[in-house]
């Protein structure tokens, strides 16, 4: 009989079963030469969504986006993930009337514009980069009848790295409201792209994604987009 191998001994034999069965089923470790896809002839990148999520805090202005897509060389649908950065914060400042004017005088977006850099800097030491622009919006909860229909107001983008702005309108004197304060990234993309729910999209200017270097995913293939624009809903006959 025998003698029972000591307690270091099994546990040296389970740490390289471990191993072995980490090397075998890690997605990392090899992709298949079938994941490799083929783009449609436009390009772009035919995905079945069904799930996205984000990590505010490790990738600021990025959202993950998970489902399927075909792999034309198996005909077999596969796990993927695509990843989409550079998604920028929204808000929208709707200028005040101007007091003792007659009729809907607003202040000009040049006034607002200036007083919301005036605001910045004093509430945050400095001035940030961002990017405005005007634009019209219609608004129905909670700001009264004025704001249910279309009205100018100020677009200011702004990267998801930098702070939340503090940009309360109390004692200003050209803006009333300010809207999209609290936006996530993942709320911003869904309601620009217009992400119904699961649905066919197609993505263009992406890149792949080495397994070996990048284990941002456990889906066999991992894309990268750039720009939220870069996504379109699809409608691919009920495939």
């Amino acid at each position: 009989r025998r003698p029972p191998r000591s307690t270091q001994s099994r546990s040296s034999a389970a740490s390289d079963v471990y191993k072995r069965q980490i090397q075998t089923s890690s997605p990392y470790v090899q992709l298949p030469k079938s994941s490799v896809l083929t783009p449609e002839d436009d390009g772009t990148l035919e995905m079945f969504w069904f799930d996205a999520y984000e990590d505010p805090v490790a990738f600021p202005g990025t959202v993950f986006i998970y489902g399927k897509v075909l792999n034309k060389k198996t005909n077999n649908y596969e796990s993927c993930c695509v990843q989409v950065k550079n998604i920028e914060r929204q808000l929208f400042i709707f200028p005040k009337k101007r007091e003792n004017s007659v009729g809907d005088q607003y202040y000009d977006l040049a006034e607002v514009s200036s007083e919301l850099e005036n605001t910045i800097r004093i509430k945050h030491g400095k001035v940030y980069k961002l990017k405005r622009r005007p634009c019209k919006k219609s608004y129905c909860f909670s700001l009264g009848a004025d704001h249910c229909k279309d009205q100018e107001c100020l677009q200011v983008s702004y990267a998801f790295n930098l702070p939340v702005l503090d940009v309360e309108p109390r004692g200003t004197k050209s803006f009333k409201y300010v809207l999209g304060t609290t936006h996530t990234a993942l709320e911003l993309l869904i309601l620009e792209r217009d992400l119904m729910g699961p649905e066919w999209v197609s993505i263009k200017n992406f890149e792949v994604v080495s397994k070996q270097n990048d284990k941002l995913s456990w889906c066999c293939l991992l894309y990268t987009s750039d720009a939220a624009d870069d996504l379109l809903c699809v409608d691919l006959g009920g495939r």
